[in-house]
């Protein structure tokens, strides 16, 4: 009541919270495209900086199935940017030390985003086999499955990660099926 926390409470994932609703306000993201952003996809903060940051959602998550360019308020940026270096780098510590990801079906590896015009993800299964995809044509599932080889092991790129360290779909029509397939 008082706008402070309640003594004793211990907000689960606040931090990715508020990163995330400060993101769809200042950007006017819809909350299925901020909620499938991979990590290499944040604006990164500048020096310098400035108010606004400009990022791309690919065409796979959009409704009109384009690329579509957002401008992300720089303070929305650095909430991310904390909760990367917080919560979600202590989520994927835990799967790491469970060896939750590699036990997870249909895993790919990203070796390589390229730097076109349209990029696109190169990636190796686990299973040996590899192949590429146009990063505008990846599904949400097929973006939840994308991870890279930190230097700890396997870490997802999938942005919002639950408190298991697995990726966090909004909860929206087109992300519910999705997330139930992979819990």
């Amino acid at each position: 009541r008082g706008g402070v926390p309640e003594p004793g409470w211990a907000g689960r994932l606040e931090d990715r919270n508020v990163a995330f609703a400060r993101l769809v306000v200042s950007s006017g993201l819809r909350r299925g495209e901020g909620g499938s952003l991979l990590t290499f996809e944040v604006p990164e903060l500048r020096l310098g900086g400035g108010r606004y940051y400009r990022g791309k959602v690919a065409a796979g998550v959009t409704r009109s199935k384009k690329d579509r360019t957002f401008y992300a308020a720089a303070d929305a940026v650095g909430e991310i940017e904390a909760y990367a270096g917080s919560s979600r780098a202590w989520a994927v510590a835990r799967a790491q030390r469970k060896g939750l990801y590699e036990r997870l079906p249909g895993t790919r590896v990203v070796t390589e985003v390229t730097r076109r015009v349209k990029p696109v993800v190169r990636w190796r299964g686990l299973d040996g086999t590899s192949g590429e995809t146009p990063l505008g044509k990846l599904t949400v599932r097929e973006r939840m499955l994308l991870f890279t080889e930190g230097p700890r092991g396997l870490e997802p790129l999938w942005l919002w990660l639950n408190e298991r360290g697995m990726p966090f779909g909004i909860r929206s029509e087109e992300h519910t099926s999705e997330l139930q397939s992979l819990r």
